[in-house]
C-alpha cells in the first residue's frame, strides 16, 4: 500500500526514523508498507489512526486536522492506495 503524505506540523522529524517513509523534500512523503501494519486492533481496513499509530503519532504531537483527499475527517476513516492524507496543527493567531 502506498500512501502520500504531507506533514504542515513542526517537530515530526522522528517520521523518517520509520523505513516505510520515503521523504520527497519539503513537507511530502510517502508511506510504502504492507495494509495490515496500519489496521488497529479488531478494525477490518486500515484507517487514519491506524497509521498514525503506526507512525507514533500521538496527541502529544499537536495535530489538530486529518485531512483525506482533501476531506477533513473528524473520526477514525478508512484509507486506500493512493490516498492523500494531509496532517495540520491549530492555526494560532486572530
Amino acid at each position: 500500500m502506498k500512501i502520500r503524505l504531507s506533514l504542515f506540523i513542526d517537530g515530526l522529524d522522528f517520521v523518517l526514523q520509520n523505513p516505510c517513509v520515503n521523504h520527497f523534500g519539503g513537507n511530502e512523503y510517502e508511506v510504502c508498507c504492507d495494509p495490515s501494519l496500519l489496521k488497529l486492533a479488531g478494525d477490518e481496513f486500515p484507517s487514519t489512526e491506524g497509521l498514525l499509530k503506526f507512525l507514533k503519532i500521538s496527541e502529544n504531537h499537536g495535530v489538530t486536522f486529518v485531512i483525506l483527499n482533501s476531506k477533513v475527517v473528524f473520526s477514525n476513516a478508512a484509507i486506500n492506495d493512493g490516498d492523500h492524507i494531509e496532517l495540520l496543527s491549530a492555526i494560532d493567531g486572530g
